[in-house]
């Protein structure tokens, strides 16, 4: 922020801590563009105005404890960085005070609640203060609701002003896809909600991109799998946006309602719609009750038309602001599984330029662990040295693939040594620990699982010892002369073995690029910034796929972020036989720890659980490319306490998170006074902004 913003802010501070803010003039439906078909509703008018002071008066350090229903009351704005005196605040202080806010205005609503309101001559100080921001609501229980209804929100000038410049790189393209569909170009406005244009946003559930997808969702219209993502694509995540708003409208009729439907989903919008026989969106935001349809969902439209109406008028709240150029690129459809490196080398472009431009490839390919797959439409400089066409054909016949790589896996058991899986794999240690980005030998676990390295073939010994660790049985074996480099630690048996975090390791600054696999003409260490899947966790932590194993039966068990489309996919069958098999209903959804009885009559049980761990890979190492975990609490549960309550109302991360730090509880099934171990997570790079959150 710079100094006259900080100027204003300091100014603004003292007033706005007697629950004053400086007053604008409040917005009209004049104001909206397009408001023939974006319509600006009465009930909602000071919802729109509270949200455009959060998109430009409060920056991301200002907390804001204001009224959940009645968005005009604000008992406090409370600049963090200006009480504190620093120029960056963390995740944790934020939140700390955030409780201390929320804490304060509670006791004072309900102390006014309890009768300190029958006698207003008597109050001093907060209590008056609070007091008189209510005088102007009649309710008689008004204290006693506003005591449950306590919000604190974070300011978000510096994220918006960040997204007014990053759109500039996509934001005619953009508008141009919108166009093709038919649809009001305005509707691109709704990435400053969701994400102010950070194209490598990703949310603590798992919500993706700038039009943060999750992956439920994004599997109907983009392809998401170990080796691409299209939700990080703006180009690619805009058309499948447009295709989800223009479905959205034409089921529900009207843009407040379908706007709504793209953050509380199409089914519970027309859920709404029947529940109240209307589609009046006054009416529906006004009156609808139901336990999904919360804060959220009933303010998106506001804030819809909030981030509209300054991306309009961005000079008077932006003054000299400008967009980043547009991204200009040409693309080339790949017509073989070929190399991320031989691609770059042959059209001439560095692998990190090559990277930014194709932000739907996920880190394997990157690393050598997966091929540019065949038929992806491959984004290059304007300026190459040649034909696309041309320079393609300069790479080697033998670094063109009909097929993908599929790396294998290899699980170690206790007792074992990284050099000893290195020799049993027959690959040099150094090529293991490069091709699983182990920067200590001795840090690995039972149970862990390893990537093999492509040419690495295991002896017949480690074959067996293998098949006989899988049926269940122990069998550790000793090579005469051979010295273990360091015995390998014991998984983490104690919440304080657990609580010790490690530090994660820094990227290879290295140019040394040493084939991998002894010879693989395709697998290189590419020492590319990037952010594994242990990356910032303490030691003993399993990954998630260490909680399944190959299946014995036609029986699994649901692991976290699974559907019934997944299993569908990875077992080549339709959801319709998976349902028909476990009786399950249309619509019906599976939860975690759930049996669900599968079939392998199209592939196996081996290429089954291949796919299933390359899919719960992919959450950690997306979740740990944006956040890493600072620390390490306990939570005594509290009575009426469930995990999901833990994991969506207190602490806003994803259950898979806290069952790794809890591997040997039942989290399905807490007491009051059990005590469980809480990661907390904050932002690798707070400069960026993370996805809204409210």
């Amino acid at each position: 922020m710079n100094r006259r913003s900080r100027l204003f802010y300091a100014a603004l501070f003292l007033a706005a801590t007697l629950g004053w803010v400086a007053p604008t003039r409040a917005v009209t439906p004049e104001d909206i563009p397009r408001n023939d078909i974006f319509p600006l509703p009465k009930s909602i008018q000071k919802n729109v105005d509270f949200w455009i002071k959060v998109y430009t008066q409060w920056d991301s350090d200002c907390l804001i404890a204001h009224d959940a229903r009645h968005l005009d009351i604000v008992y406090e704005v409370l600049d963090l960085s200006e009480k504190l005196g620093v120029e960056h605040v963390s995740e944790r202080t934020k939140r700390r005070y955030a409780r201390r806010l929320r804490d304060k205005y509670r006791r004072i609503l309900r102390a006014l609640a309890a009768g300190k309101a029958k006698h207003p001559e008597r109050l001093r100080g907060d209590l008056r203060r609070v007091y008189e921001l209510w005088a102007g609501v009649p309710d008689k229980h008004k204290f006693r609701t506003a005591s449950r209804n306590v919000r604190v929100q974070r300011g978000n000038s510096n994220f918006f002003e960040y997204g007014l410049r990053q759109s500039g790189r996509y934001i005619d393209r953009m508008k141009a896809v919108f166009r093709s569909y038919g649809l009001p170009e305005e509707l691109t406005a709704l990435p400053h909600v969701e994400s102010s244009f950070n194209y490598r946003a990703y949310s603590h559930m798992g919500a993706a991109g700038i039009w943060q997808f999750t992956r439920r969702t994004g599997r109907l219209f983009l392809r998401i799998n170990y080796e691409m993502d299209e939700r990080f694509d703006p180009v690619r995540a805009t058309e499948a946006a447009a295709q989800l708003l223009k479905k959205n409208y034409e089921e529900l009729g009207t843009w407040p309602l379908a706007i709504t439907a793209y953050n509380h989903g199409l089914q519970g919008m027309k859920r709404a719609v029947r529940r109240l026989g209307t589609r009046d969106f006054d009416v529906i935001v006004t009156r609808y009750r139901s336990r999904s349809f919360k804060f959220a969902s009933r303010n998106f439209y506001a804030e819809f038309l909030a981030a509209l109406f300054v991306r309009t008028h961005r000079d008077r709240f932006f003054p000299d602001i400008e967009s980043l150029p547009p991204e200009d690129f040409i693309e080339f459809e790949v017509p073989d599984y070929v190399p991320a490196k031989a691609v770059a080398e042959a059209f001439g472009v560095d692998l990190q330029k090559l990277r930014e431009l194709n932000p739907a490839l996920r880190s394997p390919v990157w690393r050598g662990h997966r091929r540019i797959p065949r038929g992806y439409r491959l984004r290059l400089p304007v300026d190459l040295q040649g034909e696309p066409e041309a320079l393609y054909a300069q790479i080697p016949e033998k670094l063109r693939y009909k097929g993908q790589l599929r790396p294998r896996t290899y699980r170690v058991r206790r007792g074992q040594t990284l050099g000893e899986i290195a020799r049993r794999l027959r690959v040099p240690l150094s090529t293991l620990m490069a091709y699983n980005n182990i920067d200590n030998p001795n840090r690995i676990r039972a149970g862990q699982i390893l990537n093999v390295p492509p040419s690495g073939r295991p002896t017949r010994r480690a074959a067996q010892a293998t098949k006989l660790a899988d049926a269940g049985k122990r069998r550790v074996t000793k090579k005469k002369g051979v010295k273990p480099e360091r015995a390998t630690p014991k998984p983490a048996e104690t919440a304080a073995q657990v609580v010790q975090l490690a530090e994660a390791p820094a990227a290879s600054q290295s140019d040394e690029r040493p084939v991998l696999g002894g010879g693989s003409p395709d697998m290189y260490w590419v020492p590319l910034p990037d952010t594994t899947v242990a990356s910032g966790l303490p030691e003993g932590v399993p990954e998630l796929a260490e909680f399944v194993d190959v299946p014995r039966s036609n029986w699994v068990e649901v692991q976290p972020e699974e559907t019934l489309g997944h299993y569908a996919e990875w077992l080549k069958v339709s959801a319709q036989e998976l349902r028909r098999l476990n009786g399950l209903a249309y619509g019906e959804d599976i939860r975690v720890g759930q049996k669900i009885r599968v079939t392998f009559r199209n592939v196996s049980p081996e290429e089954f659980h291949r796919q299933r761990v390359e899919y719960l890979r992919s959450i950690e190492e997306d979740f740990f490319s944006t956040y890493r975990v600072a620390s390490v609490q306990t939570h005594v549960v509290k009575r009426g306490q469930n995990i999901w309550y833990l994991c969506n109302r207190v602490y806003d991360i994803p259950y898979w998170l806290i069952r790794k730090f809890n591997p040997d509880k039942d989290l399905a099934s807490l007491h009051a006074n059990d005590t469980i171990l809480i990661p907390v997570v904050e932002p690798i790079d707070a400069s960026r902004p993370e996805p809204s959150e409210s």
